[in-house]
């Protein structure tokens, strides 16, 4: 069952719960752009352990046409996300977001055991990459240009 309409950055981060977003602050991981693929940006972010890196897809859904004119309207504006870490999966956020019409991929299993209220919206990692997002607006448009025919 999908819901509701489609989500932008701000709204991700503002319907995430509060266990995740304390842990994306206090807890050392970093977000580094890694590249970017059609009109998705990927982001590398590490563990809180250090020891791993998961990477983070943010597809932006109004890049259309000439990507580097839409670029700057498109960071903020409507987004499909995924992350390669287990509690996206685990902690019911890949779930919660499809059926927000904010996930990458489909998932139709609820997360009964792990998270049965469905609280929250995105994994620390997501987070992160969101609010790094937010600062690397040349870098990004520095990689679409260089993609660009």
């Amino acid at each position: 069952m999908i819901i509701g309409e489609l989500m932008r950055p701000s709204d991700i981060i503002n319907r995430s719960d509060n266990r995740s977003k304390e842990r994306a602050l206090k807890q050392p991981i970093t977000a580094k752009l890694y590249k970017v693929e059609d009109n998705k940006i990927l982001y590398t972010v590490n563990s809180s352990e250090g020891d791993k890196q998961y990477i983070v897809t943010i597809q932006l859904l109004n890049l259309t046409g000439n990507k580097l004119r839409s670029l700057k309207s498109a960071l903020s504006g409507d987004i499909r996300i995924s992350c390669t870490c287990p509690g996206f999966l685990y902690r019911g956020y890949k779930y919660i977001l499809y059926k927000h019409q904010a996930g990458i991929n489909k998932e139709t299993r609820a997360p009964v055991k792990n998270n049965p209220s469905q609280e929250g919206m995105a994994c620390k990692h997501i987070l992160v990459a969101l609010e790094k997002m937010k600062s690397d607006y040349n870098e990004i448009y520095n990689l679409f240009k260089a993609q660009s025919p």
